[in-house]
């Protein structure tokens, strides 16, 4: 999964502490749901990509819960048994 995620970060957005930070283009609208398991922003909207960061470092908790929920998320959807 490591691997999935670090590509799509790469092409879409930014990772922080094991959260996703991405614009809502393409492929990674499936993955990623905006305040629940990550932050999304506009294509383009430097100012909201900007504060989606700035958010995620000073709300400890909003880490935490987007953390759990992305991690719990990547192994009902991208894991085997």
């Amino acid at each position: 999964m490591a691997g999935i995620a670090i590509s799509v970060v790469r092409e879409f957005g930014v990772l922080i502490a094991g959260i996703v930070v991405a614009a809502r283009s393409g492929g990674i609208t499936d993955v990623i749901e905006d305040g629940y398991n990550g932050l999304m922003f506009d294509v383009g909207d430097v100012a909201a990509l900007t504060e989606s960061i700035k958010r995620l470092f000073a709300d400890r908790p909003l880490r935490a819960r987007l953390g759990e929920n992305g991690y719990a998320r990547a192994m009902e959807r991208f894991s085997t048994p």
